[in-house]
């Protein structure tokens, strides 16, 4: 209050000296005094600073520890060593695959050819009845010949056969009448070139971008060769015919690990790509098909084996035979992926329908460790969204 009353007294008392004096200086004067009324320390017209009313303190809040929440992050991963348990559902409809068909278009395949195309039902049959949403494209082994020629029209996917055109180069789940057009596709007769190369068509049917359509990121992808000789693919454009006494000790010959490592980088992962084979796996079948120039298709078996796939033999009742190579793929694409690495196979325990499932490659499942995968078979493949849980011991 006494601040205040000095101020409203300097007012006035300014006021008065101007009023006597000059207009101009009574603006100045009032404006001084509105001024130090404004102003808590200012000092008055006499230069002496008016008293200030005692300052109080003000001290800072003490801070409060906050604790932020991880936003999207996964929970921690168990100790190594601790068990780990995940669920798993059987497949669900419209799981995609895509399907490549090598046919040896030799001169002796005509009737091989022949037989696929009758028994087609028996391989299609569990692909339509579980619903997967297919798609399906035929080379033979002579497509690589582009490679020699510059020309990539050899590697295209078949349109059209001994039997006439079918006008589509993919057949899917949806085409009909599907079996009458994939026979005019898989019947490509027995004019084609004797220097088998299955492995190097195989890889250019799959790089060529006009079979782009045939693969789709999200698809399984599998690949069947069916032939009466064994894959010699090499970089050289000579006729191999006269090495085959000794062709398997070939130096030029592709290593099995070279398609093996195509077919990963194409598909990023080997969970996602499988490898099968109708062909001659002994030397009974070898002599009932005439001997001659024919080969046991040993690399063919052994790529089988490389990429956990499926394999029949040329000689077998076709019908039974292709039915086991379908649910070979069916087998493949139902594969589950664990989400933790595996210390010790031995850990894994598998349950369904409240029981505990063997580990076997017939009648329950088995591991890969390279894919990090369990496989399963017969009675024990899980049926359409059925609950599997799977407990393992975490590695490092």
């Amino acid at each position: 209050m006494d601040r205040l009353k000095y101020e409203v007294v300097g007012f006035w008392v300014c006021g008065f000296q101007r009023v006597a004096h000059h207009q101009g200086r009574f603006m100045f004067c009032s404006l001084v005094a509105l001024l130090v009324a404004c102003s808590p320390k200012s000092a008055d017209l006499t230069g002496r600073i008016p008293p200030s009313a005692p300052q109080t303190e003000v001290r800072p809040e003490p801070e409060v520890p906050t604790i932020e929440e991880p936003v999207g992050e996964p929970p921690p991963e168990p100790p190594k060593g601790e068990r780990f348990s995940e669920i798993f559902k059987g497949k669900v409809d419209g799981q995609k695959v895509d399907i490549l068909w090598v046919v040896d278009n030799s001169s002796s395949m005509e009737t091989s050819q022949q037989r696929l195309a009758d028994n087609f039902d028996a391989f299609i049959q569990q692909f339509e009845k579980q619903s997967f949403d297919f798609q399906m494209g035929v080379t033979t082994t002579d497509g690589y010949r582009g490679i020699f020629r510059r020309d990539a029209s050899t590697s295209v996917l078949k349109s059209s056969g001994i039997r006439g055109s079918s006008g589509q180069s993919i057949l899917t789940s949806a085409t009909t009448p599907l079996k009458n057009l994939f026979m005019k596709n898989i019947l490509q007769g027995d004019q084609g070139d004797s220097d088998e190369r299955a492995f190097q068509s195989m890889r250019e049917a799959l790089n060529n971008p006009s079979n782009s359509q045939l693969l789709r990121s999200e698809a399984h992808l599998a690949v069947i060769v069916i032939s009466d000789e064994d894959d010699i693919s090499h970089d050289e454009g000579y006729w191999t015919e006269s090495h085959y006494s000794n062709y398997l000790k070939d130096p030029n010959l592709h290593k099995i690990d070279v398609y093996k490592n195509d077919l990963e980088r194409l598909k990023g992962s080997l969970a996602k790509v499988s490898f099968h084979a109708i062909t001659i796996k002994d030397e009974a079948c070898r002599q009932t098909l005439g001997g001659d120039g024919r080969k046991i298709g040993k690399r063919y078996l052994d790529l089988v084996a490389v990429l956990s796939g499926s394999s029949v033999d040329l000689c077998s009742e076709f019908g039974e035979s292709l039915k086991f190579l379908s649910n070979g793929i069916i087998r493949k694409v139902a594969n589950f992926l664990l989400s933790r690495k595996v210390s010790e196979p031995e850990s894994i325990e598998v349950k369904m329908r409240g029981e505990t499932v063997p580990s076997s490659s017939t009648e329950g499942w088995t591991y890969f460790a390279e894919t990090q995968s369990l496989q399963f078979y017969g009675s024990w493949i899980p049926a359409h969204d059925e609950e599997v849980i799977v407990s393992y011991e975490i590695g490092p």
